[in-house]
């Protein structure tokens, strides 16, 4: 199974997105069987918290979530041309990335 490591920070983004995360079918048994991770009535993810990802580090969150890498995505959008994706969440990736290259992280 693959994982990157997005130096996420603080940035909640991917957890605000309006897309739905899909779940491998090996994955749903872990999620009471549904098939699509479920969002709050604000359409955040339901296991976003203050902190962050409640699943953070655990071996329950799911496949697409530690395979995401939101640059690359941004990336494509302004490639396709869908500036209504690409400039809602640019600021917040980019802050992101600024955080952790002044944490002197790694990207």
């Amino acid at each position: 199974m693959s994982h990157v490591s997005v130096p996420c920070g603080t940035c909640r983004a991917c957890c605000k997105a309006p897309w739905f995360v899909k779940l491998m079918s090996w994955e749903k048994d872990k999620h009471g069987g549904v098939d699509i991770v479920p969002k709050k009535d604000n359409g955040d993810c339901i296991y976003l918290i203050e902190e962050g990802c409640s699943l953070f580090g655990k071996p329950e969150r799911p496949y697409v979530c530690r395979s995401f890498d939101c640059r690359n995505k941004l990336a494509e959008w302004q490639a396709k041309g869908k500036p209504e994706l690409s400039e809602k969440l640019a600021p917040v990736i980019w802050a992101a990335l600024k955080l952790k290259a002044n944490e002197k992280s790694p990207l």
